[in-house]
């Protein structure tokens, strides 16, 4: 009888620290920490098995908040990126605006007012980018709207036909003026930045660079 009484001791203690170890995933520090019964074997297990959970707490509370730091800094860098790329061509697009004013005042009007229009869709879409910096959980949403996209690939290769790097860019559009599309017109523009700036770095140095 008192071994029968012991065996079901143990048993019952050996089933908490298994349940425990089931717990661990997904319960708090709170609900897997077991209490300590017995100053026995099982009871040194039980605490060694307590230590473990809390050793066990503070690596996943120092890796959450790692992951963390490092999805904001992903996102810091992606947002540097994003911003930095129509940066360059939009300040050369001004200065060109200010020697057009002298070098030739005929045209200067409706050069002005295109670039204008250029710029300001450009800002538009820097000022969507900080705000979904400002709000993590909305850097994924799109907003469908009706656009045409001839139209926004032709603003966005003027602007960057304004480079610093000499680099020519070529638009054949096949005799299409309008084709309206739904998306994003905000997230369209950054994917036309990013590839009209990535292709002016893939030139190598030295070599007369030609975007088509």
């Amino acid at each position: 009888m008192i071994i029968g009484i012991f065996g079901s001791s143990i048993t019952k203690s050996l089933r908490q620290i298994h349940q425990g170890f089931k717990n661990i995933s997904t319960k708090s520090k709170k609900e897997t920490m077991l209490p300590v019964v017995s100053n026995d074997e099982i009871g040194d297990l039980v605490e060694q098995y307590n230590k473990m959970v809390e050793q066990l707490m503070v690596s996943a509370e120092n890796l959450a908040r790692s992951e963390r730091e490092f999805a904001w800094r992903e996102m810091a860098r992606r947002i540097a990126h994003e911003i930095k790329n129509p940066l360059t061509p939009m300040k050369l697009s001004v200065q060109q605006c200010q020697r057009k004013r002298v070098l030739d005042p005929d045209n200067f009007d409706n050069y002005f007012n295109k670039t204008c229009n250029i710029l300001i869709d450009q800002i538009d879409n820097l000022s969507n980018i900080a705000s979904e910096f400002s709000s993590f959980a909305k850097a994924s949403e799109s907003r469908g709207v009706k656009m045409d996209i001839v139209e926004k690939l032709e603003s966005t290769v003027d602007l960057f036909a304004s480079n610093s790097e000499e680099v020519s860019f070529l638009l054949n559009l096949n005799g299409y003026k309008h084709e309206y599309v739904l998306m994003d017109d905000k997230q369209i523009l950054q994917v036309f930045n990013n590839l009209f700036r990535n292709a002016i770095q893939a030139i190598p140095d030295g070599r007369n660079g030609l975007v088509n």
